[in-house]
């Protein structure tokens, strides 16, 4: 059906209704209603009945667009001006109070678990921690890059402190810098807070020895601290001959494995638990072996943007601490 047909149809229908709904007698008076569609005079022009159902008729051809819009409609009648209010915004209404309910729920369980995990762990810090929000971009050095006759190279940075390589006394004093400060004396509030681990035996005081503990007491510090100590034991047993006269190395054998491997898997899970998802893309390698193969190395590419913590003033409180409470040395 076109769409000239379908609106003569319409103004037939309610024409007749409205011819219905006169009185046979009365004069008939009206204008003429011209269709825009075609110049011949169709059908007087309707009354405010004709008008009503053609509203009706209309709306429903276009799908009642104007209710699900939430549009008022205002109409006249002889006792005055009424104001017809569609009920189609009440969904929105009651699916708005639904999305702030779940909001609010959402929140509450936020804050429980939060709490929750307060009772247990330093999710903030010891009191008085700086709780450092800020986050820097960075990019990590010591990179490995292959030159041209395929053999690798690592870059550095001349402004930092060097903390791997051959051993030396420059990069043991490095690693003394960054870790010598790692334990100190707990506080009677901070241990209080510690004890409240129900799953932990209570935190143990250290006794006074000659060369390590000055103070009887408790002592303790952050797990980034534990983590770098760590790394740095590690370190030192790549070069078993030159630490030998260490402390951690004049362990026995089967002790000495046993913090090595306690050393690995604290690095294991703490690389889980921050779940860094910078990209790290590989690249070919390939080198001439004696006997005339071919051996292709994928080289990891580290050197993508970081996002990080700014540990700097983690690390001055820290040392704060060490100072003025006195440390493990």
């Amino acid at each position: 059906m076109t769409r000239p047909t379908f609106r003569r149809e319409v103004t037939e229908t309610v024409t007749s209704f409205n011819n219905f709904a006169r009185n046979d007698d009365e004069p008939d008076n009206h204008p003429l209603l011209i269709s825009e569609y075609s110049d011949a005079p169709l059908e007087p022009k309707p009354s405010r009945i004709t008008l009503w159902i053609s509203k009706i008729l209309y709306r429903r051809v276009l799908g009642d667009e104007l209710e699900t819009m939430g549009m008022r409609r205002k109409s006249k009648d002889k006792l005055g001006e009424k104001t017809v209010m569609s009920n189609c915004c009440t969904p929105w209404k009651i699916s708005t109070c639904i999305l702030a309910l779940l909001v609010l729920v959402e929140m509450i369980m936020l804050l429980l678990n939060r709490t929750n995990h307060e009772m247990i762990t330093f999710i903030d810090g010891f009191p008085g921690l700086p709780r450092s929000t800020n986050s820097i971009f960075r990019r990590f050095g010591f990179a490995l890059h292959a030159k041209a006759n395929v053999t690798l190279q690592a870059t550095t940075d001349p402004s930092q402190l060097v903390f791997v390589g051959p051993p030396s006394p420059e990069i043991d004093q490095a690693w003394e810098e960054l870790v010598g400060d790692r334990y100190f004396k707990l506080l009677d509030s901070e241990v209080q807070f510690l004890d409240q681990d129900i799953e932990l035996p209570l935190v143990e005081q250290l006794p006074v020895w000659k060369g390590a503990v000055n103070e009887a007491g408790s002592y303790g510090g952050i797990d980034m601290m534990h983590s770098l100590h760590c790394v740095n034991s590690l370190r030192k047993a790549l070069s078993s001959d030159y630490y030998a006269g260490t402390e951690m190395l004049l362990l026995p054998g089967e002790t000495m494995r046993l913090h090595l491997d306690h050393c690995l898997e604290q690095l294991r899970q703490q690389a889980l638990c921050y779940a860094d998802t910078t990209a790290v893309t590989l690249k070919p390698i390939i080198t001439d072996l004696d006997d005339g193969r071919k051996m292709l190395t994928m080289l990891g590419e580290t050197e993508r943007l970081h996002v990080c913590r700014d540990a700097e003033p983690i690390l001055n409180w820290v040392r704060e601490q060490a100072r003025t409470r006195g440390r493990v040395t």
